[in-house]
């Protein structure tokens, strides 16, 4: 005798759980599931059972024939119109033997299971752990180890949040960006972690704490940044490929656009890697999708910044002037620096490769007292300046840049770009050699 298991599930909400199935669903319309047969998913021996394709608002039907008398494990994947296999592989579904299936009621229960719950393995698939599994189902099992401690360090952090419940969506969605911002920090799980930040649906409107993934994304890129080009391609062209950009940008979530802001403004500024042609034509690509699509005036305004020519500031002219709030008042710049030499620039005191600049340019002021150098802060959430101030250097100074992008524009002002002034305020290099090489210019210019 065989029963026919019917499992008809929404998609967005089984795998993120209730509050993600306006943004989630979507993404997952036309594309395949299936369901195999297999022996403990050690078997190259595949035999499909059923397959649907998911719906428009997320939901599928499969219906599984299952032996009366028999333990079925079976498998389930997702696959992409384009043939990508997006695997649920590492999961097994156990059901039965069936007790009474005439007098069956209810739905049957059903829970995936990890293949392996072997930290190694478990580092090669985090990319299918977290894609599939980071809502809901990791707060409502006990089967998911994919790092050592996982049950005690989700215990802990419930209890130190205030989760009353594992469903709790304030407090899961919490912790899932506080787990991202975690994996982030073992430079094992880059790889993949990388393209789970680019999918993770903004429609959490339970969760205020976009600080946090704003924050990963730059210990994700500072990480990134210190690799080779050959690594940074590949990233690149992954998120190119994985990534539906409409899903990053669009919603209705400020915080989280304009995170995304600061997040692009620190990688265009890392020249290293813009300078490389096939790097700079993929994120040219990337912007004019962003421009294209963004929902957020801010965003759109950044990338059509970035198809247009800078208006280069040309030797011997006068810069256009700004207003800088600083720490005692606001500064109309760099005409309130005439008189002396200013060597200025842009960098993000969030940026490790950054704050290395910083500790050049103290030393720029330490040996060049005939200089002026102002470093100007673009983060959105200004800092204390006191962490970066040095009382004895009289000549050092902080100021915070509004994102003002006709300005942005007008000095190419994204991060690491640097200006020296003349004491009549006039360009003299435009833009000025970074910190790391500017010690010898300097000595030229002033000498």
């Amino acid at each position: 005798m065989r029963v026919y298991l019917v499992i008809i599930l929404l998609l967005p909400t089984f795998l993120m759980g209730k509050s993600t199935i306006e943004g989630f669903a979507p993404f997952f319309a036309g594309r395949l599931i299936s369901v195999y047969k297999t022996q403990f998913c050690m078997s190259d021996e595949l035999q499909e059972l059923d397959s649907a394709v998911i719906a428009e608002d997320g939901s599928f039907l499969l219906e599984v024939g299952i032996p009366k008398s028999e333990i079925l494990t079976f498998k389930i994947e997702l696959q992409e119109i384009n043939e990508l296999v997006i695997p649920f592989s590492m999961y097994e579904m156990s059901i039965g033997p069936l007790r009474n299936p005439e007098n069956l009621t209810e739905p049957l229960s059903y829970n995936f299971e990890p293949v392996s719950t072997d930290p190694k393995y478990a580092g090669k698939k985090l990319l299918e752990d977290i894609r599939f599994h980071i809502g809901s189902y990791y707060f409502n099992s006990g089967g998911v180890y994919f790092y050592k401690d996982w049950l005690k360090w989700k215990e802990e952090t419930y209890k130190q949040w205030g989760a009353k419940k594992p469903n709790d969506a304030y407090c899961q969605n919490y912790i899932e960006y506080h787990l991202l911002g975690i994996l982030l920090l073992n430079e094992n799980y880059i790889d993949t972690v990388f393209s789970t930040l680019t999918k993770m649906p903004i429609s959490y409107s339970n969760c205020q704490h976009f600080d946090l993934f704003k924050n990963a994304s730059i210990s994700f890129h500072n990480q990134l940044l210190a690799r080779n080009s050959d690594d940074w391609r590949q990233a690149l062209k992954q998120y190119e490929n994985y990534s539906s950009l409409s899903s990053l940008i669009k919603g209705n979530i400020q915080e989280m656009q304009t995170a995304y802001v600061d997040y692009f403004l620190l990688i265009i500024g890392q020249k290293d890697i813009m300078s490389h042609p096939e790097n700079r034509e993929l994120w040219m690509r990337l912007f004019y999708q962003m421009e294209q699509e963004s929902s957020v005036e801010e965003s759109r305004k950044l990338a059509s910044l970035i198809f247009t020519k800078n208006q280069r500031l040309q030797k011997g002219t006068i810069p256009k002037s700004f207003q800088v709030v600083t720490d005692r008042n606001i500064e109309d710049l760099p005409k309130s620096f005439r008189d002396k030499y200013l060597y200025f620039g842009f960098i993000n005191s969030k940026s490790g490769s950054d704050q290395k600049k910083l500790l050049l340019l103290k030393k720029i002021a330490a040996d060049f007292p005939k200089i002026n150098v102002l470093i100007i802060l673009t983060d959105r959430n200004k800092p204390k300046l006191e962490i970066f101030k040095v009382k004895k250097l009289k000549n050092l100074h902080f100021a915070y840049f509004d994102h003002n992008f006709d300005l942005l524009e007008y000095y190419g002002a994204v991060n690491s770009v640097f200006y020296l002034l003349g004491e009549n305020g006039k360009v003299i290099e435009a833009p000025a050699p970074a910190p790391h090489s500017a010690h010898g210019i300097l000595k030229s210019t002033l000498d």
